[in-house]
């Protein structure tokens, strides 16, 4: 998986925005996050965009790219 910097995409917008705008141009379906975001995060941002926002607990501190963001093809 490669590992890309903030400074790679375009972000514009609030906090959920750059996060979706993340999401659509590495071509991301789903959009895995903690529990306690769900006190910020806008997920009718995410529906509009046709992301699957997904709120778990995540248990290992090494996980991977591909859980947090799962990309087509890619």
């Amino acid at each position: 998986t490669p590992i890309k910097k903030s400074s790679d995409f375009q972000l514009d917008g609030n906090k959920n925005e750059k996060i979706v705008n993340i999401c659509k141009q590495t071509g991301a379906t789903h959009y895995l996050s903690g529990p306690s975001a769900q006190n910020y995060i806008d997920s009718a941002i995410f529906s509009d965009s046709n992301i699957f926002l997904q709120f778990d607990i995540i248990h290992e501190l090494n996980i991977s790219l591909e859980l947090i963001f799962k990309l087509r093809g890619k």
